[in-house]
């Protein structure tokens, strides 16, 4: 699909002119209408593109998101390591997927849980250049009553 989007050369064709896909329009559509939330993030965390779901998760749907630091949307509090999650892939030239399952409150009395999963893309010399993110939701729960303030859960 990030092929398809333009987003990486095709594979076997690095250096050489891309053919545009035939229906390339059509991913881009179906890139933007799904409804599961999907960005791409630079090495300096900064969002460089994003579909319609995920500017919706971050609260953001009539505003640009492009170019803004994931620590300054919804993602970034409800993921406060991402960036320090970016840096030990980019540092380790890790290029399998990673993911986080996270929840959060959403100030009714439920909680959200998900799974961000980060795929980074090695660019020139093997140097991770940006990462591919997903965000699948795994359902809401109640929230526990408990005297202190509940926090986001990470695990791996």
């Amino acid at each position: 699909l990030m092929e398809m989007l333009s987003l990486r050369e095709p594979r076997g064709r690095r250096g050489h002119a891309a053919r545009e896909p035939e229906g390339r329009s059509d991913y881009k559509v179906f890139f933007d209408q799904c409804p599961c939330p999907m960005f791409l993030l630079d090495a300096e965390t900064r969002i460089t593109l994003s579909n319609s779901a995920f500017a919706e998760f971050v609260c953001q749907p009539t505003k640009e998101v492009t170019g803004t630091p994931i620590a300054r949307t919804r993602l970034g509090n409800v993921y406060p390591g991402i960036a320090e999650d970016v840096a030990n892939l980019t540092r380790a030239k890790r290029t399998r997927p990673f993911h986080r399952v996270l929840s959060y409150d959403q100030g009714d009395g439920q909680a959200v849980s998900i799974v961000c999963w980060l795929t980074p893309e090695a660019g020139e010399g093997g140097v991770i250049a940006r990462f591919r993110g997903f965000i699948h939701p795994l359902g809401t729960h109640q929230v526990a009553t408990s005297p202190s303030p509940s926090k986001g859960r990470r695990g791996r």
